[in-house]
């Protein structure tokens, strides 16, 4: 049939549309998407997740603009699109969410970041940690020129310092038990910004006998 006919019988079909990480679609995918919903923004059917200050995908052709435009025209009563703001996080601890407003506060603007860091914006906690506190460290690697390791040998055995200090020196709060205990390698894990980088650290684990595990998947490092 016909575009027209395609269109209608898809839209018939569906009785949700359910789009995540909107922020990274393109105009193409959001022309299928207007064929295919139902209904107008006050009555329709389609429903958008999604995260402008994660907006990664441009190389991929992806308009951050769709989010954004929807971002500042909807409203929470539904009179032209209903926004739900889902900043409520489960994930971290208050600190964690503190450190991570002050920084985008002070860093994202609309020219930046292309969306205000505001009250809407923020992350703001809601899980069920204990109440004592632990701060937050930001550390910065300056490499040694005079040492007959390379920069991301360096950098691997300074993580590799800080799991061991964290297995020696502290305690990891267990939110089933709720109580603390000695921390385990399985506690940790490791980001990395690529795989390739992560062989030194895998490295230096080996040399110290710490037991890990590398999700080349994720591109995650865990200590097991």
């Amino acid at each position: 049939g016909n575009p027209t006919e395609i269109a209608r019988h898809y839209r018939d079909r569906f009785d949700e549309i359910l789009v995540d990480e909107y922020q990274d679609t393109n105009r193409v995918q959001e022309q299928i998407l207007s064929c295919l919903k139902r209904g107008d923004e006050t009555n329709g059917n389609l429903f958008m997740v999604g995260d402008v200050k994660q907006s990664i995908y441009k190389f991929r052709q992806a308009d951050p603009s769709l989010f954004i435009e929807k971002y500042n025209r909807f409203n929470i009563d539904g009179s032209s699109g209903m926004r739900i703001d889902l900043s409520q996080n489960f994930r971290s601890r208050p600190e964690v969410l503190s450190t991570t407003n002050y920084l985008f506060k002070h860093m994202m603007d609309e020219a930046v970041g292309e969306i205000m860091y505001d009250e809407a914006a923020q992350l703001y906690f809601g899980a069920t940690f204990d109440e004592r506190p632990h701060p937050v460290h930001l550390n910065v690697l300056v490499e040694e020129a005079e040492s007959e390791l390379t920069g991301d040998e360096q950098e691997a055995e300074y993580i590799a310092d800080q799991v061991e200090t964290i297995l020696n020196q502290h305690e990891v709060y267990d939110i089933k038990n709720k109580t603390y205990r000695k921390p385990t390698y399985k506690d940790i894990v490791i980001l990395e910004r690529g795989y390739s980088r992560s062989r030194a650290l895998q490295q230096v684990f080996k040399d110290r006998d710490i037991p890990f595990h590398v999700n080349s998947k994720d591109r995650l490092l865990y200590t097991s």
